[in-house]
């Protein structure tokens, strides 16, 4: 699927001392701006870490678990069976009994049977097991009746959760959860093991004066397994949990933790949380989604070495399990969309079948927005009742979009990019309208293209070990720190080639010796010899037999010739320029944006190609400046085109689109057609190349004489035999040369550069050559030359600023020259 290549270009208002340009810019474009901003991003230390007890009711948690200890009440985890409702458990479990000395159980529903979160049979068995405090983790914020019930029974509950809160919170006896509107708590997006860490932080703080101990360091292993594997943003607090947590990793002392990293492959290798994501947390997850998520947790609180290795193997094949289960959900799911849908009518995705396990429906949910880029809801059937999973896309807030068709669900909770639901099956194609008139309503046609965001342009020659060693101090990366993504614009591979056991792959090395690997993209590989391309790119390293080579990894590829590619769209300022330069398919481009239903203007500086475009497109609503009215009437269309060669003759009238067929001569020039044209929504389009360079040359060339031309063309009049040279007869008697062109423009321009340095005279159409002074002429003492220097080097600076990789520089000279 095509997408969407965005580039911000804001700029730090100042450079700081010991900071790397390059790194300073990626921070400064994600957020991270100030100066102390930046050390502690790069630093993440675990000091930096806020008080846990700023979070609302985490002081009523700490006192009423405190009240337990001291009753020696029974305690018990309610928990959940995702990997960050595993760990979770984990972390509570068994800092509680291995720092306190505290006899704690816990309780994971299981997912087939139970559902998530809460449940009323549960809490009935807790009850009558005889516990007195019930702490859930990662669950419980919308469990208000089996809240109220347990209380009613004499059950105390603690909540800790992340999830988004309904209208009402629960009446436990402490609710902690950072997304209350009440809670001042300054970092929202901790994990469920984030929440919990908080909690354990804040006994520490309680019991022993410190925020850390060296037993709740050693949890951090835990807690970056859980939090990686949620897929919260690996920032502000997340970021130093992950960052200490992997290294934790590395020297874990959790048993379970160690074989299993072992059956894995991972064993002495350098984790990261690309690998926890893919490799490590799948087969704990897997337990909770197809069979009994108690599998998880006793793998990580186990102390014997021949249980975890009996608990890793068991894991690890129920997780080969699930990826065959969900190859085959996902193969279906493709099927139904492509002989059910249309999906240029239907803006989300929603099915439903009684074949489905929906412990793997969520997995197959994120599969189908990566291939078809639509929010999607996949639903399992079982006895009328059906339990989905639900993805979003970057534009759309999943859970106010699910909340706006709650009434056809029986219940629904989440976040903004991921959510669940129960559903009646009878009320699913109910639900399925409704959700597409919400995105109808809230998505637009270009919130349902993938957008690609890149953090910079680089430069081919700057690519090597030592910018690579820059950007790991970035690490780890993940969701809201993805690993930069560089663009490398209008280059030729030197060769590409197809790899891998289906040829799915695509291998590839530029020029100056750079290698390349593109993961999926084998199928374009024979299609780009002698191609011009852009590259969007993540440094990866190759490690082998001691060697160590930064390669580029592919993250998508643009023929710039195409059309079918979109263009690289840099923004700065509120200015959005979409760079397709080059693109020789004029018509098809602007055919496009007419498509659209677009106002659009369009600046070629040829009257004949002018009209050539306006004849080959065939249309009403194409308008040709230099035709009396035209400009008047395109002024009063909400759509159409308007082909213009000098923009002076206009007043002021905004486009959606200003395109540049040309190029225009100069900076100033460039401004001026962009203050007639430019909105606060335009988009100014590059589409000149090299032969439209050529062009203005051959246009510079044909009209202004440079100091060469000059002292030739007086050398000429000097050798006429006639001291007095009829004006109208100079075309006459000028030599017929290919290395000595002349017109109207180029004689009318000398004869004047020539008559201010005084060498000649002029007077009733005569031209008189004056005798040549003693003292060495000066060609700046003409003004007229002058003013020819000045638009030839005003017109390569220009040049330079508009064939530039990085277009940053052109635009932020334009909005110099516009203000």
């Amino acid at each position: 699927m095509q997408k969407k290549w965005y580039i911000t270009g804001k700029i730090p208002d100042r450079q700081l001392e010991d900071i790397d340009p390059l790194l300073q810019k990626i921070l400064y474009n994600r957020g991270v701006r100030e100066a102390r901003e930046i050390k502690n991003f790069l630093s993440a230390d675990i000091g930096d870490l806020f008080d846990p007890l700023m979070m609302t009711d985490m002081s009523r948690a700490v006192n009423r678990i405190l009240t337990a200890i001291n009753k020696k009440e029974r305690i018990i985890i309610y928990g959940d069976y995702d990997v960050d409702g595993i760990t979770a458990t984990t972390l509570l479990y068994t800092y509680l009994k291995e720092s306190l000395g505290l006899e704690v159980a816990y309780y994971l529903p299981n997912r087939l049977q139970e559902g998530y979160g809460l449940n009323l049979e549960a809490v009935r068995g807790i009850i009558q097991d005889g516990f007195n405090l019930l702490i859930t983790v990662d669950c419980g914020i919308t469990a208000l009746k089996e809240v109220e019930y347990a209380c009613s029974q004499g059950l105390d509950i603690i909540i800790t959760d992340h999830h988004q809160p309904g209208g009402s919170l629960p009446g436990a006896e402490a609710v902690v959860d950072p997304h209350r509107k009440d809670d001042a708590y300054p970092f929202k997006s901790l994990a469920g093991v984030g929440v919990v860490f908080k909690l354990c932080q804040a006994l520490e703080m309680e019991l022993k004066g410190e925020m850390i101990s060296p037993l709740l360091e050693e949890l951090l292993d835990i807690v970056a397994l859980g939090t990686i594997a949620d897929i919260v943003p690996l920032t502000g607090e997340n970021r130093i949990l992950v960052k200490k947590g992997l290294q934790m990793i590395k020297k874990s002392k959790n048993i379970g933790l160690k074989t299993l990293i072992k059956k894995v492959g991972l064993e002495d290798k350098e984790i990261n949380a690309g690998q926890i994501g893919y490799i490590l947390a799948p087969p704990i997850n897997a337990a909770g989604r197809v069979k009994d998520p108690r599998a998880g947790i006793r793998l990580l609180t186990t102390s014997s070495p021949e249980e975890a290795l009996l608990l890793a193997e068991e894991l690890v094949k129920i997780n080969k399990e699930r990826q065959s289960l969900e190859e085959s959900i996902y193969r279906e799911a493709v099927a139904m969309v492509e002989s059910s849908l249309d999906l240029e009518e239907d803006r989300a995705i929603v099915l439903a079948s009684e074949d489905w396990h929906h412990g793997v429906i969520g997995i197959v949910a994120s599969r189908l927005v990566e291939r078809y880029y639509r929010p999607t809801v996949l639903i399992a059937i079982e006895d009328g009742l059906g339990k989905g999973s639900c993805r979003s896309i970057s534009n759309l807030n999943l859970y106010e979009a699910l909340k706006a068709c709650s009434g056809s669900l029986t219940r629904f909770g989440g976040h903004a990019m991921a959510a669940g639901i129960e559903i009646e099956a009878r009320n699913i194609l109910k639900f399925r309208e409704e959700l597409n008139r919400y995105l109808h309503l809230h998505l637009s046609e270009e919130d349902l293209v993938p957008r690609l965001k890149l953090d910079a342009v680089l430069d081919r020659e700057a690519i090597n070990l030592e910018l690579f060693n820059k950007l790991e101090l970035l690490k780890p990366y993940g969701v809201g720190n993805p690993r930069p993504v560089f663009l490398l614009n209008n280059v030729r591979l030197y060769k590409s080639y197809p790899v891998g056991k289906e040829q799915e792959h695509l291998k590839f090395s530029l020029d100056n010796g750079l290698n390349g690997i593109g993961f999926g993209f084998g199928d374009i590989g024979t299609d780009l010899s002698g191609r011009n391309t852009d590259l969007a790119f993540s440094l990866i390293l190759n490690e082998w037999n001691g060697n160590r080579e930064v390669q580029l990894k592919l993250e998508d590829i643009i023929l710039r010739e195409e059309i079918d590619y979109y263009p690289v769209h840099f923004s700065l300022n509120n200015w959005l320029f979409a760079d397709k330069r080059g693109c020789p398919k004029w018509l098809d481009y602007l055919k496009g944006l007419l498509e659209l239903k677009h106002k659009v203007a369009a600046y070629i500086n040829n009257l004949k190609a002018c009209k050539e475009i306006k004849n080959n497109l065939g249309r009403e609503d194409v308008y040709f400046s230099n035709v009396k009215d035209e400009f008047k009437r395109f002024t009063q269309v909400d759509g159409g085109l308007l082909l213009f060669t000098n923009p002076l003759l206009f007043h002021e009238s905004e486009v959606n689109d200003l395109v540049f067929l040309s190029l225009p001569f100069s900076l100033d020039e460039m401004v001026k057609m962009i203050r007639v044209f430019k909105g606060k929504e335009t988009v100014i389009h590059l589409l000149f190349g090299q032969e439209q360079l050529k062009t203005n040359e051959n246009i510079i060339k044909k009209r202004l004489p440079d100091d060469r031309y000059l002292r030739r063309f007086y050398l000429y009049l000097k050798a006429m035999p006639d001291k007095q040279i009829l004006r109208k007869d100079l075309h006459k008697v000028l030599p017929d040369s290919n290395d000595f062109i002349y017109n109207r423009y180029l004689i009318d321009n000398s004869l004047t550069v020539l008559t201010e340095l005084g060498l000649i005279a002029q007077r009733d159409g005569r031209i008189r050559l004056l005798p040549v002074p003693a003292e060495r002429l000066d060609l700046s003492d003409s003004i007229s030359y002058n003013d020819t220097i000045g638009i030839i080097k005003r017109f390569k600076r220009f040049i330079e600023l508009a064939f530039a990789d990085d277009l940053f520089p052109l635009i932020s000279e334009l909005q110099k020259e516009d203000f």
